[in-house]
């Protein structure tokens, strides 16, 4: 009973307490920075409960094609699937976290068209503003990079910013090759994975999120109807918002772009705060009951 119910409850209960106060510590002290350390050991554990997730999805999918189910053509779809980009992810590696940019051989390279932000003390991500810039190799300043005419490969540049009194760097990557210059694989399995995101995943979501545009027109077509105040309100705005958004609204009347861009960042997104204000608590309220032990259906009991 300890190990099932009491034990897990306490874990919960300290783990909660000490995320609340050390995400809302100042940067630096010690219990933000072991703070940060369980926001660390929280990804690994995730980590493992997805791989506990793959191992019961392959074997839900293995059983039913064994047990010959009538879906089990997917089922193996699935599962090839699952493993052929495990495969190139894990030897090839996935998209890279960082940005490369690419620049020529003797021809200067915009330093202003790199994007570099970070997050202040408020978390919030700001912009930065750089003091100076260092090269392996080439002339560098605060706007322009220019690599000798005569050198290729990658070229490690290093942005030096001030962010709240304190010096700080980020290391940027350019690659320095001739134009036309295409990076290929060094083996079969390099970069395939982002290959594959980029030209399965990618048109897949794409395919699924057309044909639900005609589930949704049904419904509108279907909820855009003057019953009552409200429903007019809401049949006038969606009908603005549509004109304002496709080209021949404006052809038909230029204001119709003003009225609808007004409607989308002012009273919608006053709707949307609220919504969202609302979620917040209710998710606070939830977190809360866990914490504190009221909420124990997690554990398996009723």
């Amino acid at each position: 009973m300890f190990l099932r119910k009491t034990l897990p409850l306490i874990i919960c209960f300290l783990c909660g307490v000490f995320a609340i106060v050390g995400f809302f510590s100042a940067e630096g002290t010690s219990i933000n920075t072991y703070y940060e350390k369980l926001a660390k050991w929280n990804s690994i554990i995730a980590a493992f409960a997805m791989l506990l997730g793959i191992g019961n999805l392959i074997r839900v999918n293995f059983i039913k094609i064994t047990r010959n189910h009538q879906d089990k053509l997917f089922c193996a779809i699935l599962i090839a699937s699952l493993l052929i980009t495990a495969f190139f992810g894990i030897l090839g590696g996935v998209m890279p976290t960082k940005p490369v940019f690419y620049a020529t051989p003797g021809k200067t390279f915009d330093l202003a068209s790199i994007p570099i932000i970070t997050k202040n003390s408020d978390r919030q991500i700001v912009p930065v503003k750089i003091d100076s810039w260092t090269a392996e190799t080439g002339s560098v300043n605060l706007t322009t990079f220019t690599p000798p005419a005569d050198f290729k490969g990658d070229v490690n540049l290093v942005a030096n910013y001030t962010n709240e009194g304190k010096t700080k760097h980020i290391n940027i990557k350019v690659k320095v090759h001739e134009p036309g210059f295409k990076e290929a694989a060094s083996n079969f399995v390099l970069n395939k994975c982002a290959y594959i995101f980029e030209y399965f995943i990618k048109p897949l979501q794409s395919t699924m999120f057309s044909l639900l545009a005609f589930f949704v027109a049904s419904a509108a077509f279907r909820a855009f109807r003057a019953k009552s105040f409200e429903a007019t309100i809401l049949l006038v705005t969606a009908f603005i918002v549509m004109l304002g958004r496709v080209p021949i609204g404006t052809s038909i009347w230029p204001g119709f772009a003003g009225i609808s861009e007004w409607i989308l960042s002012t009273v919608n997104m006053a709707g949307s705060r609220a919504i969202t204000l609302g979620a917040a608590v209710g998710a606070t309220a939830a977190a809360l009951k866990i914490i504190l032990g009221l909420e124990t259906r997690y554990l398996g009991g009723e």
